[in-house]
Order: C-alpha cells, then sequence, then structure tokens
C-alpha cells in the first residue's frame, strides 16, 4: 500500500527545540552519555530496554512503539512525533515490543541518570519534560476510548483532529495535513483493517469533512462536523445536487 503524503522529515519548532538544548546540556556535563541517532523509515532502534541508551527525544520525523503478537499480528500502541519523551526503562514489567521509525527520523538518545540529571538541573525543561509526559498520557487515554468504542469512521476523525490539534500547538499550518503512514500501519494504530481504513476515509471525503489533497496530503473541510465525528457522531449524509441524501451505497464507495 502506498504512503500517505510521506515526508523525509518534519520541521521543527520552537517548541521542539527543547531536544537540542538537553542535547547540549548533557554534552557540557562530566561523563554523561549522549547520541544523536538516525532512522530510516522502517528501521527499528535496538536501544529500547536497555541499560546504555533508554530515553529518548524525538527530533525530527515519526516513530512508533510496535508490538507482535505469537501468530504476527503488529499493532503500533503509540507515535511519536518531534518533542515527544520516550522512556524504555524497564519497570516492573519487560518490555515486549519495539521503536521503529515510520518516517525518516533523527532522535537524541540518553542514559537514565543523565535524563534525571538534566531535568533536576534545569526548572525549564522539567516543565517542558512534564507537560510533554501529561499531553502523552491525555492522548494514550484518548486513544483506548478510540479503539475501544468508536466506529471506524469515528477513529479516523479522531486521529485527523488529533494531528490538527497538534499541528495548531506547535505552530504550525493547518491547511494540509500529512500523514507519513500506509493504510496498514494506520490500521495497525487504529486496530482496522487496511480496507476498513479506506472505506473510512472515502466516507470522510464524500461527506465533505476531509478532502484528499496535492500529494497525498488531506485538507480539512469541515472541521465542526469533523470534531463531531470525532467525539462519536455518525457522519451526516449529505445531499447532492438534486437536493436528495446520498444514498449509502455511495457512501460506502471505494470499498
Amino acid at each position: 500500500m502506498e504512503a500517505i503524503g510521506y515526508p523525509a522529515c518534519v520541521k521543527p519548532t520552537d517548541e521542539e527545540r527543547i531536544g537540542d538544548r538537553m542535547t547540549a546540556a548533557a554534552q557540557a556535563l562530566r561523563h554523561t552519555k549522549v547520541c544523536i541517532c538516525e532512522l530510516k523509515r522502517g528501521e527499528v532502534w535496538n536501544g529500547c530496554g536497555t541499560a546504555s541508551m533508554p530515553v529518548l527525544i524525538i527530533r525530527e520525523g515519526l516513530v512508533g512503539f510496535e508490538h507482535f503478537l505469537s501468530d504476527g499480528r503488529r499493532a503500533l500502541t503509540e507515535l511519536f512525533i518531534p518533542g515527544d519523551i520516550v522512556d524504555c526503562r524497564r519497570g516492573l514489567r519487560q518490555n515486549q515490543g519495539a521503536i521503529v521509525a515510520l518516517a525518516d527520523t533523527r532522535i537524541s538518545t540518553f542514559d537514565g541518570a543523565t535524563f534525571d540529571a538534566l531535568r533536576r538541573s534545569d526548572d525549564v525543561l522539567d516543565k517542558a519534560f512534564g507537560d510533554r509526559l501529561r499531553e502523552q498520557s491525555h492522548i494514550l487515554r484518548d486513544h483506548c476510548v478510540d479503539i475501544g468504542k468508536k466506529t471506524p469512521a469515528e477513529r479516523i476523525a479522531s486521529f485527523f483532529f488529533e494531528l490538527l490539534r497538534r499541528r495548531r500547538r506547535a505552530s504550525q499550518s493547518p491547511d494540509a495535513i500529512a500523514i507519513p503512514l500506509t493504510y496498514a500501519e494506520l490500521g495497525d494504530y487504529l486496530a482496522l483493517q487496511p480496507e476498513t481504513v479506506s472505506r473510512a476515509i472515502s466516507r470522510l471525503t464524500i461527506d465533505g469533512i476531509i478532502a484528499i489533497g496535492q500529494g497525498g496530503t488531506f485538507d480539512i473541510e469541515d472541521e465542526v462536523e469533523l470534531r463531531r465525528v470525532a467525539n462519536g457522531g455518525s457522519p451526516r449524509r449529505r445531499k447532492n445536487d438534486s437536493g436528495f441524501a446520498r444514498p449509502m451505497a455511495t457512501l460506502q464507495q471505494g470499498a
């Protein structure tokens, strides 16, 4: 399946330059460990769960946390964008997943002691990290609701709306959204089959909520309706040129 709007890298914003500040601070300290790594799309980071460099800050690109079941089925449980923090230090449970690059990605990796020392030594960094971790927790809780209770169209709408909200927070233009994920990868994240993803996107497109732009990007045509669907409302059937509502067979076009 062809990727949707695959960008090589995501341009960092002022908020995301926290990673630069943390890297510089770590390198200024004595006997600390910090490394900047570049991952190609599809490459798995091999440091997750190790004692050496278990904390990551995403600088550019997109990564996901993937799990495989014994029969080979894959789930993407979390997605991380520039500025997000991934702490892979093991707690009471064994890590059973891996970090995979879903776009060409650049990350800073730290040993746990350095990460904790930097948070203690810089109040600005500590607040920024705390805010990011809280945001990630909220996103994960919302994601649990999405895959547990929502219909395919509602899950796709929630995904688009979350991307729109994140872009605005990062002061990026919300007009066109590029998603560096295939339908299969998006399905792994939203617990849907690729065919179901395609049908749900087609339905939102036919209803005039989103539009497919040039280069595989998506334009938000009706943000109010997108939010309504994301919050659990079924897409309203729009009237065609003759004034009659489109039949359901037309809504399911592209199945």
